[in-house]
């Protein structure tokens, strides 16, 4: 539920999600699930995200790669490259079909968010915010894997 201004909610979708530390995330993610948005949909061809202090610097792939530079470039803004949330899918029921809500509660899957993430205790103010779904990841947390190929690891969460 939202009670104060500012804050988001929507319907449960089941997830936990956060936002990073600015300027702290880097490395290469692997879009193979969906980008939730109407030019883009469930994923055909995976794309490659590269990230450098916490935005994208570089996205490769096909046709959907190039619908996703299209949309963020369109923006006008660079503060939509920016690494905004990280999502942990947790309803069993929900399957990949284009849709936002439904595709980040995915179970065992993991979202990464673009842009606006004040709603996350973040400070980037964006005209938008994008997720990207990731089927079966490995998620390491302080070095102790709580998810490896999309199934949780039950030991490592109590």
């Amino acid at each position: 539920m939202s009670r104060e201004p500012g804050t988001t909610s929507s319907p449960p979708d089941i997830e936990t999600a956060v936002g990073p530390l600015e300027g702290t995330a880097e490395g290469i993610i692997i879009v193979d699930g969906s980008i939730p948005h109407p030019d883009i949909g469930v994923i055909e061809e995976p794309i490659e995200l590269s990230v450098s202090k916490c935005r994208i610097v570089e996205i490769k792939g096909g046709k959907q790669a190039q619908a996703l530079r299209k949309l963020l470039d369109g923006a006008g803004e660079d503060s939509v490259y920016v690494v905004a949330e990280l999502g942990i899918g947790l309803n069993p029921q929900a399957r990949l079909c284009g849709r936002m809500l439904e595709d980040e509660g995915v179970y065992g899957s993991v979202h990464f968010g673009f842009g606006d993430n004040r709603s996350l205790g973040g400070v980037t103010k964006a005209p938008m915010h994008l997720d990207a779904v990731i089927l079966k990841p490995t998620v390491t947390v302080d070095g102790v894997t709580i998810l490896r190929e999309g199934e949780f690891i039950k030991e490592a969460l109590r």
